[in-house]
């Protein structure tokens, strides 16, 4: 018999990492819970890119700032931004259903997009 023990039960899971991920269909954002307690858990946030780095930003905003979009809870302790608008108009609204690590540069949450072709092929 030629059956190997499955070993990876107790290994590493991704769900205490910080992501983003953009919902299928392309109309918003989901930010881990841990991704947003690495912002500061903000009630808004504004959207931001880096066409040359190819990265998604966002940075903790008010709620009345210029801008600024609204950050639903969900029962899971993430939260979704809604994004279809800038996702059309970075041309990212075809990585419905992908995630991406994050990691905080000066106050803003960044996702490294930068693999992924204009197609949505890696």
């Amino acid at each position: 018999m030629n059956f190997q023990e499955f070993t990876g039960r107790h290994a590493q899971r991704p769900w205490g990492k910080p992501r983003l991920s953009i919902a299928t269909g392309g109309r918003c954002f989901i930010v881990s819970r841990t991704a947003k307690e690495l912002l500061g858990d903000p009630k808004s946030v504004v959207l931001l890119w880096d066409s040359a780095g190819r990265r998604i930003g966002m940075r903790p905003a008010e709620c009345d700032e210029p801008n600024a979009y609204r950050m639903t809870r969900t029962s899971g302790g993430t939260a979704s931004v809604s994004a279809g608008s800038y996702l059309t108009s970075t041309g990212l609204r075809h990585l419905g259903g992908h995630s991406f690590p994050v990691y905080l540069e000066d106050g803003v949450l960044v996702a490294d997009i930068g693999h992924e072709d204009a197609s949505g092929a890696a």
